[in-house]
């Protein structure tokens, strides 16, 4: 004869262990589900990473907003103005670098703009957006300091009117005795 109480024991029994089953496959098929979900996804991070042109590729590089409102050239590498110090016209920035307390952008000028031209339109252009000229030393630099006395320097790195101008804004200059 069946005991009455152990066949309820095992329908309970039974039931828990179709609960857990229940429970162990969806967490095994939600697991599974989510491995291939972001191995998908990372397929095709992947081939859209291969299917984004380089720097050198792109005709017109995706850069940051500028700290200044000059024309931006389409040649400029990625990068940054000096806030409040415009750029020569038609200048292409070639190099920025930016620190917490230091910033500097190196440029060169068109084809036919001598170095002291470069050099003049600094020394004119600056003092009406609210630098102090210090020192000008026609064709190779100009010195500057903002109202808290924190210099900033243009310089020439290379005068070469053929191929254009390469000249360097320093805020504050590296070496301002240069």
């Amino acid at each position: 004869m069946k005991c009455f109480k152990c066949g309820a024991k095992s329908k309970i029994w039974l039931i828990i262990l179709v609960v857990v089953v229940i429970i162990l496959g969806g967490l095994i098929g939600g697991g599974v589900w989510g491995y291939y979900k972001v191995k998908s996804w990372l397929k095709e991070q992947t081939e859209q990473s291969k299917k984004t042109p380089t720097t050198e590729e792109q005709e017109e590089p995706e850069e940051e907003e500028p700290a200044t409102t000059e024309q931006i050239h389409p040649s400029d590498v990625p990068g940054e103005d000096i806030s409040g110090v415009p750029r020569y016209p038609n200048s292409i920035r070639v190099s920025s670098y930016k620190e917490a307390d230091s910033q500097s952008a190196s440029y060169t000028g068109p084809k036919g703009v001598s170095a002291e031209t470069i050099i003049q339109y600094y020394a004119d252009t600056l003092p009406g957006k609210g630098w102090t000229q210090k020192r000008l030393t026609a064709g190779k630099e100009v010195l500057f300091a903002d109202a808290q006395g924190k210099l900033l320097q243009v310089w020439i790195y290379e005068a070469n009117i053929e191929e254009g101008t390469s000249y360097v804004i320093e805020y504050p200059p590296l070496n301002p005795n240069q």
